[in-house]
């Protein structure tokens, strides 16, 4: 096998892997979700606030929304490699590895989510090519403890450039997927807030409910993403 990597990953195994992690330390994993989480609340209020539609407060939400996930996909790939070590997971080792590199973790948050934001602008095909390139920023940056910012987008490129083809068609599941959860969190949050007449109170509750969605649905998916970048990043780099 060469740099290049010649062999195939068949992504079927993953699930069970990620579905095998996620049931043996559920609440770990969920706990891991909380920031990512987080965003969910912030969007409701701000769009019931009608923030969404200025431009600044919109890109802000979408930019805290791109540091919190990968601080959640971070910690989750930083508990994977614990479980594989043959340890439990620690909610303490995992956050002292994020921790650790925030600085770069935010940054490449940031300058990803500004390529992303253009690209989808510009054209959507644009934007989830961009998706598939910059996939794998929060797994390089703990994985391969790297400190700076554009060597983690320069890495996450060329790993992805050698499966791109099926980094793109990841791409596009975990798309669906999350739009898929968002709107049966708008649909059903929207729905048992329904049961109160007070406006704050159903905001409340749409809020909570999504948040619990994408936690659930947060943690399987960063795990499949876990599993899934080890895979492509051993077979790549022998």
């Amino acid at each position: 096998m060469n740099g290049e990597g010649t062999s195939r990953i068949s992504v079927f195994p993953i699930f069970r892997h990620a579905w095998l992690a996620l049931t043996a330390f559920p609440i770990h994993f969920f706990v891991l979700q909380i920031p990512a989480a987080t965003a969910e609340p912030l969007i409701v209020w701000g769009s019931s606030a009608g923030l969404d539609k200025a431009i600044i407060p919109a890109l802000g939400f979408a930019l805290y929304g791109f540091f919190v996930s990968a601080f959640s996909a971070g910690l989750t790939l930083s508990s994977v490699l614990q479980q594989e070590q043959g340890g439990v997971p620690l909610f303490s080792i995992s956050y002292g590895n994020v921790s650790e590199r925030m600085g770069v973790l935010a940054l490449s948050s940031l300058l990803v989510g500004l390529v992303i934001g253009l690209g989808l602008y510009a054209f959507i095909l644009v934007g989830l090519f961009f998706m598939g390139l910059y996939l794998f920023v929060p797994q390089i940056i703990i994985y391969e403890k790297e400190q700076r910012a554009m060597a983690v987008l320069a890495k996450s490129a060329k790993l992805a450039k050698k499966r791109l083809g099926l980094v793109l068609s990841v791409v596009a599941f975990l798309v669906l997927v999350t739009l898929t959860a968002e709107l049966l969190g708008e649909t059903l949050g929207t729905w048992l807030a329904g049961v109160s007449n007070i406006p704050a109170l159903r905001l409340v509750i749409l809020s909570v409910f999504k948040a619990g969605l994408a936690i659930v649905i947060g943690a399987y998916l960063d795990l499949w993403l876990s599993f899934y970048f080890l895979a492509t990043y051993r077979t790549t780099n022998p």
